[in-house]
């Protein structure tokens, strides 16, 4: 995986780019804390859910997942 500067015009700084094509949120959570935590980035935008659409996991699962990101993110900005 590599990170690389994604939509210049809007960003004056680089953009980690962490995306994986076609992973679902239960993935993405499963790589959440070297990909996104580790880095210490100061702004996070999680972009998840379509992937788990077809699954049988259902949206409390999906919920679950982004919030238990965000609450990860929490922690991270109040050190």
């Amino acid at each position: 995986m590599q990170s690389k500067p994604s939509i210049p015009s809007l960003f004056t700084d680089d953009v980690l780019d962490h995306r994986v094509s076609g992973q679902t949120t239960t993935q993405m959570l499963a790589r959440f804390r070297t990909d996104v935590i580790d880095l210490h980035p100061p702004v996070v935008y999680i972009m998840g859910g379509m992937n788990d659409i077809p699954g049988p996991s259902g949206t409390a699962l999906t919920r679950s997942n982004i919030e238990s990101m965000s609450s990860w993110l929490g922690r991270l900005a109040s050190r």
